[in-house]
């Protein structure tokens, strides 16, 4: 299976270049401004631009949708966990003066749950961020260390 990469280039000329990676050929990388899974056996050079290692000062690289699963699975897991705590950690009130400043129970574990699940939401944005960087400054053999690291992704 074949997967999509959200792709950066910096060039040596400090421009920018954003799209997906597409292709990693001996000389080049080739950036599709439309989705496209890396390596797909239809390559069609449309959408796509074509640029030589020679002006590549480096490539960052991030699996497409990411970020979103790792927000989504904090934020459950972190929503679970803050329901199971707030239903352990709950003291119901011993007498009628606590009653008056203790909320209810299930308003003290729907609170839990959504402060753990901001955590978790939180978390999972961090972990999400992370993207492979990798400096090619020109270099082939840089560029061919990269292909290697993708031939089989």
């Amino acid at each position: 299976m074949h997967h999509i990469y959200n792709a950066k280039i910096t060039l040596i000329n400090a421009a920018e270049v954003k799209g997906y990676l597409a292709e990693i050929s001996d000389s080049a990388l080739f950036i599709s401004s439309m989705p496209r899974a890396l390596h797909s056996t239809a390559m069609s050079y449309k959408n796509m631009q074509k640029f030589d290692y020679k002006n590549i000062l480096e490539l960052r690289v991030q699996r497409k949708g990411v970020m979103g699963k790792s927000i989504l699975i904090g934020a459950v897991t972190g929503l679970v966990a803050g329901l199971i705590i707030g239903a352990i950690t709950y003291t119901p009130p011993q007498n009628d003066a606590e009653e008056l400043f203790n909320p209810p129970k299930g308003a003290v574990i729907a609170a839990a749950g959504l402060t753990f699940a901001a955590i978790g939401t939180g978390v999972g944005a961090l972990i999400g961020s992370h993207h492979d960087k990798y400096l090619i400054n020109g270099e082939w053999k840089n560029l061919q260390e990269i292909k290697e690291a993708y031939q089989y992704k």
